[in-house]
């Protein structure tokens, strides 16, 4: 006595038979539109080079966190502490590093 259950009819293959949904804007669903594509496999970490740019004006740091800097010379990005102050140091001085501001420097064409 399975109260609460309903019975559904089985097609040939054991398996419940319904109707296929519409999905509106999309085409009727056949085998090889309704699977997605095979991922790309992955090519490992990517690479990237570091990003540069260069000094446009002198800057003096007021903090000693901060990367005290001469126009034309190349700061290497290392990351960003917010929209207007990044993190780098200067290339081939990696000793020379801190937070610089933004609005002096332009990104250097590789």
């Amino acid at each position: 006595n399975d109260k609460g259950f309903s019975r559904i009819p089985l097609n040939r293959k054991g398996s419940i038979e319904r109707q296929a949904k519409e999905v509106p804007g999309c085409p009727r669903n056949s085998f090889s539109q309704s699977m997605p594509p095979a991922p790309v496999p992955r090519k490992g970490p990517l690479k990237h080079r570091p990003r540069r740019v260069k000094a446009i004006y002198n800057c003096i740091a007021d903090n000693p966190d901060e990367l005290t800097f001469t126009e034309g010379e190349v700061i290497v990005v290392d990351g960003e502490e917010d929209h207007e102050w990044w993190l780098g140091h200067i290339e081939g001085d990696p000793v020379r590093r801190g937070a610089f501001p933004v609005t002096f420097v332009h990104f250097v064409a590789d």
